[in-house]
Parts: structure tokens; C-alpha cells; sequence
């Protein structure tokens, strides 16, 4: 997402494991616990614009329904911004990707 004209001011974000298979170990009030063949999710953001600089509200989820993944966010730019709205829907089953969208128009 840039923030201005330029394309110079921008915050990224990208969910390259949604769904992943993860195998490890935990720690709860001192008691280990094994972790096999759980689910576990990664997303990653980064830019040289902070979110709470440039953005009024980030709503972020995610659903895990049997073999189907859903991720979104609805995003509102400030004011400073034009109060945009970005719209972002991820959708897959297994591994396939059903649908993906990337950013929305309109205003506020």
C-alpha cells in the first residue's frame, strides 16, 4: 500500500504460510508439550510508513473450516490519506488457492 504519489511512503503485508503443518514443542508453566501435525500461520509486514501513522483501523481475521482456509482484512487509510479502503480475501482448500484478491477502492 503506498501513501503517496511518489510511491515512496508504503507498509506491506504478506501471509506466506496461512496454513502450515508445524511440529515442535511448547512451554506452559514450566510443562513441555509436543506439537505434531498442528496448523500454524505466518504473516510478515514491513515499509518505511508505521500503521499507526497512516492507518485509522486495520480488522484482520482468519477461519479454518476442514479442508478450507480463509484469510482477510479490511484496511481505512487516515484522513492524511485520502481515507481509503483497502480490501484484501484469501480463500483456499488444501493447497490450491481459490481466491485471492489484492486491494480495493473507494472511500470512506
Amino acid at each position: 500500500m503506498y501513501f503517496d504519489e511518489a510511491l515512496t511512503v508504503f507498509n506491506a503485508h504478506v501471509v506466506p504460510a496461512p496454513r502450515a503443518v508445524v511440529n515442535g514443542t511448547i512451554q506452559v508453566a514450566g510443562e513441555t508439550i509436543a506439537i505434531e501435525d498442528g496448523y500454524g500461520y505466518h504473516d510478515h509486514n514491513w515499509g518505511n510508513a508505521g500503521i499507526e501513522g497512516v492507518l485509522k483501523a486495520w480488522h484482520w481475521g482468519r477461519a479454518e473450516c476442514g479442508d478450507f482456509t480463509l484469510n482477510f482484512s479490511y484496511i481505512f487509510h487516515d484522513a492524511d490519506y485520502g481515507n481509503k479502503v483497502v480490501c484484501k480475501f484469501m480463500l483456499a482448500k488444501d493447497s490450491e488457492i481459490l481466491l485471492s484478491t489484492g486491494e480495493g477502492g473507494g472511500t470512506q
